[in-house]
């Protein structure tokens, strides 16, 4: 099976996926720190367990999104835009930063990304 790849700062970079569940107010890392290196997501999906909560991204403790709601039984899915014909990320980390996500409230958020590695 190929690797996909993505367009991205004039480089074709591997695509990879992570998921990560989290729950009651928590924080959780979705993607490791990788020294010297972004991490520029292209697109996630999510969905709630029990009730309606939000999610925050975060490039380690800092916020890189808004709150970003999901209902109960809904699957919230996203992608970046596109600009001349190249993907664009929804948001990206700072350099040797982990991707990690807050669910600030009292739910349940499966979370899955898709994301590249940049220099």
């Amino acid at each position: 099976m190929a690797t996909a790849t993505i367009s991205f700062e004039g480089q074709a970079l591997a695509l990879k996926n992570a998921s990560a569940l989290i729950t009651k107010n928590g924080t959780v890392q979705i993607v490791a720190a990788v020294a010297g290196k972004r991490l520029a997501v292209f697109a996630f999906v999510m969905s709630a367990g029990g009730a309606a909560t939000t999610l925050i991204f975060k490039s380690a403790t800092t916020a890189i999104s808004g709150s970003i709601p999901c209902n109960t039984v809904d699957i919230t899915t996203l992608s970046g835009p596109q600009r001349n014909g190249q993907s664009l990320p929804l948001f990206v980390t700072a350099a040797g930063a982990a991707l990690q996500a807050t669910e600030p409230n009292l739910g349940t958020v499966q979370v899955a990304v898709w994301y590249v590695e940049v220099d």
